[in-house]
């Protein structure tokens, strides 16, 4: 591990410290304001998005270019929003629309007011980022967080999600299925690990495919440890969740060639 004075950490809700940032002797920081998930189009250029542009860069991150992701009014990507590139090279992003998003928790009945709520919306980029299609919605609800869009080995995309349960009062887990690179999304079975509160439930999850084909999706709860579903198939979470000690932290699952590390954030 390596000390790095310079690297500040400004976290608003959390105590400020004085303390040095490490980072493992493999990893090297960049110097860059832009936030990810970042993926590479076929021309090899790094792109990401950040409320409504797409920037691109050529030059690994050195500058970049911007470009308006939507047409209309109405639409703005949250900060967390997962993005992929598939084996054909169209780029696929999920996204909550935090243009029409309203939370609203009544502390004495611990619950939710109806007109609470934020969508879960997909569209895709044919031209390497420089253009893009008309937001496809997926999902209603309040649906938070969407981390990661992968693409299995069988050419299906599969991306995180979650929801919540107004009568219960609490999130719960799920994942979207796509056959057609974007076009439409079916959901999966609904992850469900009981409580009650605005941080009660399983949320913030994140997947990947194992050697298997098997999915591991990881998911933060409030109660000190991750949600890992079993899956009965390929593509879908499974119905119940062994338990996996960690801080009240999201997860972030990074593939490699022959395994996937765990970054809390």
């Amino acid at each position: 591990m390596k000390a790095y004075p310079d690297i500040q950490l400004d976290f608003k809700l959390a105590p400020k410290t004085e303390a040095d940032v490490y980072l493992n002797d493999c990893v090297q920081p960049l110097e860059i304001e832009q936030t990810g998930p970042f993926v590479r189009n076929e021309q090899g250029e790094i792109v990401c998005v950040q409320g409504k542009q797409a920037l691109i860069s050529s030059d690994e991150g050195r500058s970049w270019q911007s470009v308006s992701l939507f047409s209309v009014d109405g639409f703005e990507a949250h900060d967390s929003h997962s993005l992929c590139v598939t084996e054909s090279g169209v780029l696929v992003l999920g996204f909550l629309n935090v243009a029409k998003r309203h939370f609203n928790w009544h502390r004495k009945a611990n619950k939710p007011t109806k007109n609470t709520g934020v969508s879960l919306w997909s569209m895709r980029s044919f031209d390497g980022g420089y253009s893009w299609e008309e937001p496809v919605w997926v999902q209603g609800g309040y649906a938070a967080v969407t981390t990661t869009l992968i693409q299995l080995k069988s050419g299906e995309l599969l991306m995180s999600a979650q929801n919540l349960d107004y009568d219960a009062a609490r999130h719960y887990s799920l994942t979207f299925q796509s056959t057609d690179e974007g076009q439409s999304w079916q959901a999966s079975n609904k992850l469900d690990i009981g409580g009650r509160g605005h941080h009660g439930g399983c949320f913030e999850g994140t997947l990947t495919e194992l050697q298997d084909g098997r999915i591991w999706f990881l998911i933060r709860t409030n109660l000190d440890w991750f949600g890992m579903p079993i899956p009965r198939i390929k593509a879908a979470p499974g119905r119940s969740c062994r338990r996996y000690g960690s801080q009240q932290f999201a997860g972030y699952v990074v593939p490699f060639a022959k395994w996937s590390a765990v970054v809390g954030l």
